[in-house]
């Protein structure tokens, strides 16, 4: 009868829990994606509610939020000009850095994110 384990049944074992660490990583990651992601939805969702509810009704224009009422960071992008806009349009690039997630005003024509510059 034998007293503990071979060389080659320690470095078997060591290799599937490599293996099964590499897999319960990547898993874990695509999960944190997904989180931000769905937290950047929410926000975008409640900046532009935010918008919606600080409308001016008579000069019809948006007026825009200062950095104390949001300070989301830099992934969010094309609010309201200075000086407030008929409309507004708000984006977030999702974590796949391709997929862009976008609300806009309800009222007039958005602003072109590249400019600013109501169309």
């Amino acid at each position: 009868m034998r007293d503990g384990f071979t060389l080659i049944e320690l470095l078997v074992v060591i290799s599937i829990i490599g293996i099964l660490s590499t897999i319960g990583l990547v898993v874990y990651s695509g999960v944190q994606n997904k989180a931000q992601d769905a937290k950047k939805k929410q926000d975008i969702d409640a900046i532009a509610t935010a918008y919606e509810l600080n409308y001016n009704g008579v000069t019809r224009t948006y007026q825009p939020l200062t950095t104390e009422d949001y300070t989301g960071g830099t992934d969010y992008f094309c609010l309201v000009p200075e000086g407030g806009s008929q409309a507004f349009k708000i984006c977030a690039l999702l974590s796949d850095g391709i997929t862009e997630y976008c609300r806009s005003s309800s009222r007039g024509i958005p602003p072109d994110c590249d400019t600013g510059v109501v169309q």
